[in-house]
C-alpha cells in the first residue's frame, strides 16, 4: 500500500481565521464546491468573495 496525497479544500473565515470544519465530522474536502456548501450550510456568509463565519457579527465593517 502506498501514502497518496491530493489537495483538499475547507473556508476560513476572513474575519477570524476559523476554519468552516471546526467542530464537524470533517477536516476537508475533495473540492471547492462541497467546501463552500458546507460553510454555507453551518450560517456561514460571503459578501464580495470573501467568506464569514456565524462568529463574526459585522462581515461587512459596517459598524466600525
Amino acid at each position: 500500500m502506498s501514502i497518496k496525497s491530493a489537495p483538499y479544500y475547507w473556508v476560513e473565515c476572513d474575519g477570524c481565521g476559523a476554519t468552516s470544519t471546526d467542530g464537524g465530522d470533517f477536516s476537508a474536502w475533495a473540492d471547492a464546491a462541497t467546501a463552500e456548501e458546507d460553510a454555507h450550510g453551518s450560517d456561514w456568509t460571503e459578501v464580495n468573495g470573501k467568506h464569514y463565519c456565524d462568529g463574526c457579527d459585522d462581515p461587512e465593517g459596517e459598524d466600525a
